[in-house]
């Protein structure tokens, strides 16, 4: 995950982005597991970059998006 090809499938384009970090998910999970840790070391889940809803509603419009474009159709969430 230390390259990244963004595809235009309307045109066909691609755009390469490159990173040099290689923890997994672009720096990502470190990020993600440093700020748990800060919210439960200060008891204030306030802290958190992200809660599991918002997760599950990222994942779910990723996976109806790749649906999309693998029918060609539109898909609702």
């Amino acid at each position: 995950m230390q390259i990244f090809t963004i595809t235009d499938f309307l045109t066909g384009k691609q755009e390469k982005w490159g990173t040099d970090i290689n923890d997994g998910h672009g720096g990502g999970d470190l990020r993600l597991i440093r700020d748990l840790l800060w919210a439960v070391d200060k008891g204030d889940e306030l802290l958190l970059t992200s809660t599991i809803d918002a997760s599950i509603e990222s994942h779910v419009m990723g996976f109806k998006a790749e649906e999309a474009r693998l029918k060609e159709t539109i898909e609702r969430l």
